[in-house]
């Protein structure tokens, strides 16, 4: 059986290696263990503007050496869902041939950290007694909330994002973030539809 190739698509830093660890994870969770994860095309959260052609060319490229496409991105103060639809349509141009997943963190990747917070609790330098707030989707300035719950060190989004990401509970943050729970049921749908 061939390798299912995944391209992936993302707007922070952090990502470019947290994203695939959480790909990884879930397919492994669902037992899809035939995966490459390409490494990610990093897109300026204000490139993914219809004024520039970075999205698009990310996506062109991708499309000749991926079989699956995941899109993610931080909502920041849009609504994730009109975002989305915008991205999907503008990707539907382009991509016609392959399933591309476009997933928006209501409002920033930390807030699904913060989702799973609870489950990291003495890990990667998170405190004994973190809690995951009661609004985590709502958080603007998650970065800052996830650094208030750090062992006295700062939060680096580079270093610490992706060793978070490696150790969080998933069911925890399914349960905590609807967001983050929209992007495991996309990544799963994408990964099973060959």
């Amino acid at each position: 059986m061939t390798q299912l190739k995944v391209g992936v698509i993302v707007e922070g830093h952090g990502d470019v290696d947290a994203i695939p660890v959480l790909i990884r994870r879930i397919a492994e969770l669902h037992e899809i263990f035939d995966t490459v994860i390409l490494r990610p095309f990093r897109v300026n959260r204000s490139r993914f503007n219809e004024k520039f052609d970075d999205f698009e060319r990310a996506l062109r490229y991708l499309s000749q050496n991926s079989h699956v496409i995941a899109v993610v991105l931080d909502a920041d103060d849009d609504c994730p869902r009109d975002l989305c639809s915008n991205l999907r349509l503008r990707a539907r141009e382009i991509v016609k041939h392959l399933p591309v997943s476009i997933v928006a963190a209501n409002k920033e990747f930390e807030a699904w950290l913060l989702a799973a917070i609870e489950s990291l609790r003495g890990r990667c330098g998170v405190r004994t007694d973190a809690v995951c707030p009661s609004n985590v989707e709502e958080i603007r300035g998650a970065k800052q909330r996830v650094e208030a719950m750090m062992d006295n060190r700062i939060y680096s989004e580079t270093v610490d994002q992706v060793k978070l990401a490696a150790n969080m509970d998933l069911r925890i943050a399914r349960q905590n973030s609807r967001s983050f729970d929209k992007f495991v049921r996309d990544i799963k749908g994408v990964l099973g539809a060959r």
